[in-house]
């Protein structure tokens, strides 16, 4: 499965290569989401794994054509786009399209509440993601995490790649790190709080999980979308 792999609009084929282009010291640390993310792509065959995955659930075998990593994509009229951890292109059996989001993960939160970001920003855009997807919502679905509204709206509306798509998935990928330092090492606990946080969303804009699997379906305004929460075992490697 040969394709460009590009971050930040720069194409990437070594470890360095990634973190260079990445930029961000802050967030490139090993196993943590940023580094795990790079490792497993580059070092670990992670786009066919990315992609049994994906059968697993039901979506057919897929061929990528594409993978950005640190993605910028316009998903409502305000100037700041959604910055999506990596999207990938991809192409069916039946040569349907695919469009996939993907928020990598290690026990990082979903960030702050919608009702935190109706309080801080000077725009209505928190506002109108929450009447987007839930018209009717309470007050408790203000306590919903924002990231979450705003990856779900980019997985739809796509920016700049268009709507040539037949499907849309968003996928959040857990990699569940050890053998790195402690701090560093999956958190059990608050990897269970992502994942009911991620659940309550689901719950609250109506999505309808499937049995076997951790996936969820929703149709949008005549939009099906497909949600996948996904965890993998991730060891380092380099351990003595």
């Amino acid at each position: 499965m040969s394709l460009t792999i590009t971050v930040r609009n720069k194409e990437v084929s070594t470890l360095k290569d990634w973190e260079n282009a990445f930029n961000d010291e802050k967030h490139w640390k090993e196993g943590r989401s940023a580094y795990s993310l790079a490792d497993f792509i580059l070092n670990r065959n992670g786009l066919k794994i990315i992609a049994e995955k994906l059968q697993q659930c039901g979506i057919g075998n897929i061929d990528f054509l594409s993978c950005d990593v640190e993605a910028s994509v316009k998903f409502d009229n305000y100037k700041r786009k959604s910055q999506r951890d990596m999207v990938l292109i991809g192409k069916l059996e039946n040569n349907n399209k695919i469009f996939i989001t993907v928020e990598a993960k290690v026990d990082e939160s979903f960030g702050c509440t919608i009702e935190n970001s109706l309080k801080s920003q000077n725009t209505h855009r928190a506002k109108e993601l929450l009447e987007k997807f839930i018209p009717h919502h309470s007050e408790q679905d203000k306590k919903l995490r924002y990231q979450l509204f705003h990856a779900a709206a980019a997985t739809i509306e796509k920016g700049d790649y268009g709507q040539n798509f037949q499907k849309s998935i968003m996928l959040v990928f857990v990699f569940k790190t050890t053998g790195f330092e402690n701090e560093v090492n999956y958190n059990e606990k608050k990897g269970e709080n992502n994942y009911k946080e991620f659940c309550r969303f689901m719950q609250a804009i109506g999505a309808d999980k499937k049995k076997e699997n951790d996936v969820w379906t929703l149709n949008f305004q005549s939009k099906e979308i497909a949600f996948i929460y996904s965890q993998i075992e991730f060891k380092n490697l380099h351990i003595q």
